[in-house]
């Protein structure tokens, strides 16, 4: 049965896995804390609003420290979750005999969404099998008294719940657990175990405490939403997807038909599916008479009670909420089908018909996310960003290259997000040519690759990175090419001379070194220290010659996430100049507090001397 889980999961060895700006932001948080560069209090912001734990990265560390290549790290991520079908297998032996045990396995070995969630840099994809364990460790430290478990279910439960905050709806069920098993509580194992518990969140709690806006922001959310809770299907629906495997992408390829969100069957193949959700059922049903109100009320709180919890609209849910029941939904099945063909022990053709029936559905779920994944290295499906392995060949072509610069690239699939975490131990900076307001050149100081982004749309730069000396690496039919251009030097500018301005150093260590002033635009240049800590505006005053304000113009700075040392950038913006301008000042000032601060100028020595510089235009070689 882990064979059949490993070939599943692990049978194209990670290269058609997602690789977007999820996956490639946890990536950098992981390596960052491998590398000691930091130590994350918090991870990235989950779906619905509500700020993930660290425990995302601290687990997904463990993988990268021994390799940055995210297609190996999503194999063990997928091969952890091979570990969790032996999970249930065991938990399924141990407590309901070895038929139960072999079909449950059997069908989350290949159900589509265990599957889809098990084999991506994804918090839902590494956190079920943890929360398997902490089920094991309940049932075997309440139910059997052992020390191992009454310590070990608590933590267990609350790095998983930290990896995605969903799986707090599993907590009932646990709790269900320890009800039963109260006679054989060890209060010293218990104790012990609350507070390795407890030590699992102070992390949290720390990175909390400091994005206290953010998580004031969600709770009052949650708050406005109380007050007109109404009722909702799409936990509903979510329900009917994963016990019945359909509502994926993986409907949705030639081979069985259009993909409908809906639930809509789209062929004979997929009306099969409803066979196992239809054991699903009947397992719960017949619990309490053939396993007992134990098991029953287990089964209901674990697969069924978190779908009823986000019923409300009192935040967001999505499909991936639900990972976690899958297995006990499997479970559920195969306790279903055995009583089927208890009761049909004198008839061996209907018990041969029904576990074939059974078994085909089963299959054929395995072998639809099999072609699937088939499918999408040649085909652009819905919502399926471009597998990793193109991406890994574009990576090794930029190996070479200690400094890249991204034109056209788009945040979630391939701007300086995904290509920092690709590139996290070969290139020492890497940056997008964008900016928020008008328009932007980057010149690096010494050799650099641009590459240019599949589809990229025309840069406000025109023909400034134009180069014969280029190399294209395609992706699936439609979905363009990336561009790799090298240079030895960065291009001379090709727009409008810059008059040169000297001693205008920020603070923040940012040097305005010249300017050029149009009727209607205005440009400003501009050299980087390294990365910065935070973002900055700036902007531009026009004086008459009394020294009077007579327009401006605001504007956002290049993000402070791209700053590369040594870079020179030069900015232009739309703006009305006028005629009796004599004064440039120009100042950069940042958001702190609600209020807003301006940088100062600083001298040789670090002091710092004006809020802005002032560029008289009469001599465009000084600066005061």
């Amino acid at each position: 049965m882990l064979l059949v889980a490993a070939f599943a999961r692990m049978s194209d060895l990670g290269r058609l896995t997602d690789y977007a700006y999820d996956q490639a932001t946890l990536s950098t948080l992981a390596l960052d804390l491998v590398n000691g560069k930091s130590i994350p209090t918090l991870g990235i912001q989950s779906s619905a609003g509500i700020p993930n734990s660290p425990m995302t990265v601290y687990v997904l560390a463990i993988p990268y420290l021994f390799t940055d290549d995210p297609q190996v790290v999503t194999m063990i991520i997928a091969a952890f979750n091979v570990f969790g079908v032996g999970l249930l297998w065991y938990l399924g032996y141990r407590y309901f005999g070895p038929r139960i045990a072999l079909l449950a396995a059997l069908a989350y070995a290949l159900h589509p969404h265990a599957i889809h969630y098990s084999r991506s840099i994804w918090a839902q994809d590494y956190h079920t099998p943890i929360l398997l364990l902490a089920l094991l460790a309940a049932l075997e430290g309440y139910l059997e008294g052992k020390r191992w478990g009454q310590i070990a279910m608590l933590p267990l439960f609350l790095i998983g719940a930290q990896i995605h905050y969903a799986a707090w709806t599993l907590l009932p069920a646990l709790l269900w657990i320890v009800l039963r098993g109260r006679q054989q509580i060890d209060w010293r194992a218990t104790g012990l175990g609350i507070l390795i518990g407890i030590a699992t969140l102070v992390p949290f709690a720390v990175g909390l405490s400091q994005a206290t806006d953010a998580a004031s922001a969600t709770a009052l959310d949650v708050v406005d939403r109380l007050d007109s809770l109404i009722l909702r299907n799409k936990a509903l629906l979510y329900l009917a997807r994963l016990m019945t495997g359909l509502g994926g992408p993986w409907v949705g390829m030639p081979l069985i038909g259009a993909y409908d969100v809906v639930l809509e069957f789209p062929s004979a193949i997929t009306l099969l599916w409803l066979v196992p959700a239809a054991f699903m059922a009947l397992g719960q049903v017949i619990s309490p008479r053939r396993r007992g109100w134990f098991w029953a009320v287990l089964f209901g709180l674990w697969v069924f009670l978190p779908f009823a919890i986000f019923l409300p609209n009192w935040t967001g849910v999505y499909p991936h909420y639900f990972i976690p029941n899958l297995p006990l939904m499997a479970l559920l099945a195969a306790v279903g089908l055995d009583w089927l063909l208890e009761r049909l022990a004198p008839r061996a053709a209907l018990r041969i018909a029904l576990m074939g029936v059974f078994g085909i559905a089963v299959l054929t779920q395995g072998w639809a996310y099999l072609r699937f994944l088939q499918n999408i290295d040649n085909v652009l499906p819905e919502l399926q960003p471009t597998p990793v392995h193109y991406l890994m060949s574009v990576r090794d072509a930029l190996k070479p290259y200690d400094d890249v610069l991204i034109a056209g690239g788009t945040t979630g699939e391939s701007g300086q997000p995904v290509w920092k975490a690709l590139l996290y131990n070969s290139a020492e900076c890497v940056r997008e040519l964008v900016i928020a307001s008008g328009g932007i050149a980057v010149f690096p100081e010494g050799p650099f690759a641009l590459l240019t982004a599949p589809n990229a749309l025309p840069p406000a730069t025109g023909d400034l990175y134009e180069s014969e000396n280029s190399t294209t690496y395609p992706l699936r039919p439609g979905e363009g090419s990336y561009t790799i251009t090298p240079f030895d030097n960065a291009p001379e500018w090709n727009g409008p001379e810059m008059q040169p301005v000297h001693l205008a150093r920020f603070d923040n260590g940012v040097e305005l070194t010249g300017y050029h002033l149009e009727e209607n635009r205005i440009y400003l240049q501009w050299k980087l220290p390294g990365q910065g800590e935070r973002a900055y505006q700036y902007f531009a005053h026009f004086l008459d010659s009394a020294g009077e304000k007579i327009g401006q113009q605001d504007a956002s700075f290049y993000p402070e996430y791209f700053w590369c040392a040594g870079d020179t950038i030069i900015t232009w913006i739309e703006a009305d100049v006028p005629t009796e301008t004599v004064t440039l000042r120009v100042g950069m000032y940042t958001l702190e507090n609600d209020r807003f601060v301006n940088s100062q100028l600083v001298d040789d020595a670090g002091n710092p001397t004006l809020p802005w510089a002032d560029i008289t235009l009469s001599a465009p070689d000084s600066s005061e």
